[in-house]
């Protein structure tokens, strides 16, 4: 039962994927300004080049290069879609913005053919995979869905705040930024734009029922969530006794509500020619070597709890000729599959000091 249901999904919705968003018009120019709705279009702004490709050409979704819009074909398309696309309101795209975008669609020549999918899925995945790859989820948040399940993770979310999230995403969202910590990193996005715009828009229950999302719930938990730790370091420091790297590992999880990640495990690789002359931190338990063969530095953890930061410092007998690598990894929650963190490479120092 549960593999027929998830093939009449698919297929019922895979026409959307190559049809068009809207009804061509013959009436060209919006007025708007093509460099602000490219802009707009980017990546990082807004998630529409997730699915409809980098230039607009068209890959999960259709193009919409040189198809001669209009204002109010691309308006509808974006405040009453049909298929599988969100509803996106005037916070997460406003009507300027979509006047900036039907000119930046319309300075484009036609598409030639759309370009592959931001994001591939095994055909032979399990149901909840299949159902969120059609829907367009994976598209934004990738084959294994991590961002939702950070997201979980942040805010110790349960299967009515995932309804909330998916059917109300754009007042939920910003309820849980605010009741995070500002000076806490997080490995869950921030908000994008001037204002502070949640990129995802709100899904219909007449359109994604519940019983589809339970679907996904479902296999987002035998996934695992996961905890939202970020590990950062700064560039090395000259000293007298050698060159001095700081590591800060935040728990960005909302305090008292997101998951405590306990029995930590922070390495990082020790490059060759360089030795350990000291270390700092809670947990520092020295020299290891990996299976790979590598020289790491390794500490261990007990717990960090949300909103925890904390920082370790390395000092190594000479420079690192390239970035310094690393990973963190927990025991607890429990990740069937695993949930590896790679510190991020050093950040330079801005001014007089501070990241």
């Amino acid at each position: 039962m549960r593999t027929a249901f998830a093939v009449t999904i698919v297929v019922l919705a895979l026409p959307f994927t190559h049809g068009r968003v809207a009804a061509q018009s013959t009436q060209s120019g919006s007025g708007g300004d093509p460099e602000a709705g490219a802009a707009t279009y980017a990546f990082g702004n807004t998630s529409c080049s997730n699915c409809h490709g980098r230039q607009a050409e068209g890959a999960w979704g259709p193009a919409l290069a040189g198809r001669d819009l209009t204002v109010e074909d691309v308006r509808q398309a974006v405040r009453n879609p049909v298929g599988r696309m969100a509803t996106f309101g005037e916070h997460n795209v406003t009507e300027q913005e979509i006047v900036d975008m039907t000119a930046y669609f319309n300075s484009l020549p036609p598409s030639s053919g759309p370009s592959a999918w931001r994001v591939e899925w095994p055909a032979d995945g399990p149901q909840g995979q299949q159902l969120a790859g059609a829907i367009g989820c994976l598209q934004c948040h990738g084959a294994s869905i991590s961002t939702p399940r950070h997201g979980a993770g942040e805010s110790g979310g349960d299967f009515e705040w995932f309804k909330r999230m998916v059917y109300e995403h754009t007042s939920t969202q910003r309820e849980q930024w605010s009741q995070l910590d500002p000076n806490v990193p997080s490995s869950t996005p921030r908000p994008a734009g001037p204002w502070g715009r949640a990129r995802m828009g709100n899904y219909s229950p007449d359109r994604v029922p519940e019983s589809l999302l339970q679907e996904i719930w479902t296999w987002m938990n035998d996934l695992g969530i996961t905890v939202p730790l970020v590990g950062r370091l700064t560039l090395g420091e000259a000293g007298d006794n050698g060159f001095t790297y700081t590591l800060n590992v935040s728990n960005g999880a909302i305090r008292n509500k997101g998951l405590t990640a306990e029995d930590v495990t922070i390495a990082l690789a020790v490059p060759a020619g360089a030795s350990v002359v000291s270390a700092t931190g809670t947990g520092y338990a020295g020299i290891r070597q990996s299976d790979a063969n590598e020289t790491l530095a390794v500490w261990e953890v007990p717990r960090l709890a949300p909103g925890d930061l904390q920082s370790f410092t390395i000092t190594l007998s000479r420079a690192a000729d390239e970035e310094l690598r690393g990973t963190i990894e927990y025991a607890k929650p429990e990740v069937p599959i695993g949930d590896v963190i790679d510190i991020r490479p050093p950040v330079r120092r801005r001014g007089g000091g501070g990241e």
